[in-house]
């Protein structure tokens, strides 16, 4: 399964339209998906990738069964739009979209707009056009595997 994400998630080096030169190219392959041995013989996947056409920063989760449990991927602000119509046209009309007001540290107001597409077997596709500030946006594919883990982290991380 990694092998296959690895594949799938693999984007040809271009600079300017035209194929990379060889400082570029080793660059690129640097910073392609990779995959490894994650906590409890899942295997996680990390590394550039696209969507869209769009650039993104990916985080692959495989559960030991060799199920998808995660795709979650840090895109530009400027590509959120783009990759939002691109998923609507996907997957059809959102199951959910939320819009909430956030504030950044210098006062400044933002609308948050939350975009959820819920799958017949449990499995969630949310979009969210700001992850933590306004330059970044995340699409995030989870299934309900993934959602327990992430759940039982924040009820046991021992945060106050």
């Amino acid at each position: 399964m990694p092998d296959q994400v690895i594949e799938s998630l693999k984007v040809a080096c271009e600079q300017a339209g035209k194929p990379c030169d060889e400082f570029w190219q080793k660059l690129h392959n640097d910073n392609a998906v990779k995959c490894g041995a994650g906590q409890q013989g899942k295997q996680v996947c990390n590394g550039r990738t696209t969507i869209a056409g769009e650039k993104a920063a990916a985080n692959v989760v495989i559960g030991s069964g060799g199920r998808l449990e995660r795709v979650w991927l840090t895109i530009s602000n400027y590509a959120y739009e783009t990759v939002l119509t691109e998923l609507t046209k996907k997957y059809g009309k959102p199951s959910a979209v939320k819009r909430y007001g956030v504030q950044n540290g210098f006062g400044a107001a933002f609308t948050q707009v939350d975009t959820v597409w819920n799958g017949a077997d449990g499995q969630k596709l949310s979009v969210s056009k700001y992850a933590g500030n306004t330059e970044e946006s995340t699409v995030y594919f989870s299934s309900r595997a993934d959602r327990a883990a992430q759940s039982s982290k924040k009820e046991t991380s021992g945060d106050l």
